[in-house]
């Protein structure tokens, strides 16, 4: 192996430590490849292997990894969206309620127009009433 591809290497072996540092779990998984990576490239140098998944040494364990991390995620994202939909919810429910309470009191302060505009009117029936009378 050429010194520019072992000091590529060896960067990205640093980036993937710094970049896991707050995981355990990942740090051992990034520990774990690098070893699998420097004897796939070893063989690599040597001419011998091929490119079978079982040459790189992954396993089962590392699709059910995955696996339980997409579970995960999915639970997450499920909380998410229940949350946001409760949220939403909520949120609807108190505008319905001051909707409500805005036309009650709107409703309320028109009443007393109508009532006067009922005895204005009923009073105007009763001057004609009683002026047709006297002009007869």
């Amino acid at each position: 192996m050429n010194m520019s591809a072992r000091q590529g290497r060896s960067i990205a072996a640093r980036q993937c430590r710094g970049l896991t540092a707050d995981n355990a779990e990942q740090r051992q998984n990034v520990a774990a490849l690098s070893v699998v990576v420097s004897a796939r490239l070893a063989a690599m140098a040597q001419g011998r292997g091929t490119n079978s998944v079982r040459d790189f040494g992954i396993d089962r364990s590392h699709g059910r990894h995955r696996e339980r991390l997409l579970a995960a995620r999915q639970a997450a994202t499920t909380k998410v969206r229940e949350t946001t939909l409760v949220s939403l919810l909520a949120t609807l429910a108190v505008a319905c309620g001051v909707f409500a309470a805005l036309f009650a009191e709107s409703a309320a302060k028109c009443s007393p127009d109508r009532r006067s505009e009922s005895d204005l009117r009923e009073a105007n029936r009763f001057l004609r009433i009683r002026s047709s009378r006297i002009c007869r």
